[in-house]
Order: structure tokens, then sequence, then C-alpha cells
């Protein structure tokens, strides 16, 4: 009796979890939507695969056949967006209950925004769901953001939460939207994982020297973003990152109790180098103030605290300072900026000093950073080919914050290859036979 009672409890776990996860084929060129999505027959829209009525779910897998993905007007989960998915995961663990979308070939995927119907559509609309994960697509041509989280307002409720959303190894190629280029993390999303991702030829569509403010790569609102290994080269756009904070200051009902320890935001050992931005006043980095009604930060005033800074490469960039204040009133509580390598001369605009965490626009712990340094310090391979990776001769080596550095670099290298990390999205690989690569390492 023991035995059929553990027999029917496993079966009913079998069918109400998704412990036997699927994986599902796409073909952009060639699918059929009647098909079955196995790799013999694939679907041919994305929107159909990851829609309502395909049966594909939480856990399941969809692998992407090489080739361009475009907007087909009869397939379509949301009138604004070029891809919609309907679909939301339930933990982040691959085979378990995230949704994995992935190129069968890294960068050999496009979705593509050329053909979208009206003008700044978005080209991924991600829209109160969770855990899904991107993996080797390229997202390209939009006159929108390429991805974006939220519902298009502001903070509106606990209702519109979305978190566990990953973007890994893909690449951003010339999208272009009126100030927010790439991903904007819009109104509530906590747990935003950005890593090993390239950002090129991105720009807005209609620049304003008098509001550079506002143009950003990456706009970071809601809570606990994670921002590794990536490149970030020649954005035209006013600044590569604009760092925001919660919706609701200490009230932290945008996110669980359990991260309230954590950095607002992390920003660590990626690779800026800005030579063709529109404006003269650019940035890496553009730290967003209180100038949303509904304020921007954990805190109740509304400015952004608790950010992690470390071991990036901030490289030729137009102004003489790394961040950019959109607030005179701006604080930097527990804001924390470790072993950073920049041609810049100072952190923060306008502090007047090296910044040893006196002045206002100093972080609250400044320690191990090296600023005003020659581009040709770097020791990047080749900067007119986009090859950031290190040369033996690069100051960057062997000079990263180890606490903070991840286990593996842009490539997939293992971190640390000599006896401490190395600063910016490459870890310099020594001559054959004095150090080991690891391609297509985890991230946690």
């Amino acid at each position: 009796m023991i035995k059929l009672y553990t027999f029917i409890i496993l079966l009913f776990f079998s069918f109400s979890s998704p412990l036997f996860a699927a994986t599902y084929y796409l073909d952009c060129a060639s699918g059929d939507n009647a098909d079955s999505g196995n790799e013999a027959n694939p679907w041919k829209d994305l929107d159909y695969a990851w829609g309502s009525t395909s049966g594909m779910g939480a856990g399941d897998t969809l692998v992407i056949e090489d080739g361009t993905c475009k907007r087909n007007l009869s397939v379509q989960n949301n009138s604004t967006s070029t891809f919609s998915p309907q679909i939301s995961g339930t933990d982040n663990v691959e085979g378990s209950g995230l949704v994995l979308i992935k190129a069968r070939n890294a960068h050999q995927v496009t979705l593509d925004g050329e053909y979208a119907s009206a003008p700044e559509t978005n080209l991924v609309w991600i829209y109160r769901k969770d855990y899904i994960r991107f993996e080797g697509i390229i997202f390209a041509n939009s006159d929108g953001r390429a991805l974006y989280l939220g519902d298009g307002g502001s903070c509106a409720g606990a209702s519109t939460v979305m978190h566990h959303i990953t973007v890994y190894n893909c690449i951003f190629d010339n999208n272009a939207h009126s100030y927010s280029t790439v991903i904007n993390g819009k109104e509530q999303v906590y747990d935003i994982k950005v890593d090993r991702c390239i950002f090129r030829n991105n720009q807005v569509s209609d620049p304003d020297p008098g509001q550079y403010v506002w143009y950003h790569v990456i706009y970071t609102k809601g809570t606990y973003w994670q921002i590794t290994n990536n490149i970030f080269h020649d954005q035209y756009a006013g600044h590569a990152i604009k760092i925001s904070g919660n919706c609701y200051g200490d009230d932290d009902t945008d996110h669980p109790s359990s991260y309230d320890s954590l950095p607002t935001h992390k920003i660590i050992n990626n690779t800026f180098n800005a030579p063709t931005y529109r404006t003269s006043q650019n940035f890496p980095i553009v730290w967003g103030a209180a100038h949303f009604n509904e304020g921007d930060g954990p805190s109740a005033d509304g400015r952004p605290r608790d950010v992690l800074f470390a071991n990036n490469a901030f490289y030729n960039h137009a102004e003489d300072y790394i961040v950019k204040s959109l607030n005179e009133a701006w604080e930097y509580d527990r804001t924390d900026f470790y072993n950073n390598y920049s041609t810049q001369s100072e952190y923060g605009e306008d502090d007047g000093s090296a910044c040893g965490g006196t002045g206002n626009y100093c972080p609250s712990v400044y320690s191990g950073n090296s600023l005003g340094q020659s581009t040709s310090s770097f020791g990047f391979t080749n900067v007119s080919t986009d090859d950031y990776s290190l040369t033996s001769g690069s100051s960057l080596i062997s000079g990263a914050n180890a606490s903070y550095a991840p286990d593996e670099d842009y490539a997939g290298t293992q971190r640390p290859q000599g006896q401490v990390d190395d600063i910016g999205a490459y870890e310099y690989v020594p001559p054959s036979g004095h150090g080991y690569r690891l391609e297509g390492a985890r991230v946690d």
C-alpha cells in the first residue's frame, strides 16, 4: 500500500510541475506553425512559439535555427511590439522552470525589427512574465527599444512586478529610439542579468544636444540589475547606462525582502568605449535622480543608492568624468567604487578632486581606482576592429578586485589566469601552456 501511495504522489508531481521539460524548435525561414515544433518539424513564427496556444510553457527550451526572424502581422501577441512572449517561467533552473530562448549557434540568429508597422515599435516586449533567458541572439534594427521590460507606464502597483530576466551572450546592433535605445527596465523589475553581451552601433533617432541626459543604452529602473562582462562600443547616444532605483523608495514593494541586503545594481568587469558619441557631453554612466514623479531610488527621496561599480574599463569618452548626475543634490550612500580603470580624470561631475571620498560627487567607498590613464595603457588588442581582448603589456592585467570579479570573462575564460583577476570584460590569456580556457561556462 505504501508503494502505491508513493507511486500516486510521484505521478501527481510529474504532471503538475515542469519535471519533463520539452525542447522545441523554430526555423523562421522554412518552419510551419501547423507542425509539431520538434527538430524535424520546426515552427516558423516566434510569437506563435511563445504564444498561448503552441503548448510551450515553464521549463521548456526554444532552439532557433540560423537565420533572421521578422515581424508577421498575422501572428503577433502585441500590436506595439514585434515580438512579445505570452509564457512565463517558474524558477531560474534550466530544464525545471526556466523558459530558455536560445540560438542553435551563437550570433547566427537575428531578431530583426526593420519591418515594424509603426514608429518606435519595441523589438521584444516582456510584460508581466518572469524567469526568461535569452542566449546567443542578435537584437537588431529596431526603431524602438530592442528589449523592453514593463507596461509602458510608470510604477503602477505590485501586480506589474517582473523578475529574473537574463540576457546572455547576445548582440544588440543598430537599434534606434528617441532616447532609450536598447534595454529599458521600465517600472517594477528586479533581478535582471545582462552578461557577456555586445552593444554596438545603437543610436538615438532624433538627437538633441540639449537633452543628452536622456540618451542611454541600458536604463536600469528597478532593483538588483547585474551588468557583467559586457562590451559597450560605438554607441551613438549620450551614455551607456542610466542608473535608477526602484519605484517606491524604502517601501521595497517591488522586490522580496531577501534583496534588501544586496546592492541596487552591480556593474562589474565591463569594457566601455565611446569614440563616436553624437554629443560632446558623454559619460559612461548617468545617475538617475528624482525627476520622475514616482521617485527612482531605494530611498524616500527618490535617489538611487547601493550601487557597486567594480573592475570596469572606461576608455575614450569625451568628458573628464565617469558619472554624470541629473540632480544637484546627488547622494552616494552605500555606493562602492572599486578598482576601475579610466581615461577620465575624475569620478563624478564637478567633484573638484581626484575623489578620495570627501567630495559631493564621491562614492561612499572609493578604493583601488586608476583615473586619468592613457589610452595606450589599456593594452587592447585592436580597438579599430573592436577587439578588446588584452595584450601582455596591458595595465588592466591583475588590476581587479577579486572579491567582485565574475568566475569567467566575456569569452568564457576562467578568472583569474594569473594571481589576480583582470579589469574589463576580458581576462588576459597567457601563451599556450600557461593558462586554460573554458568555453560556454555557466552564469550564476
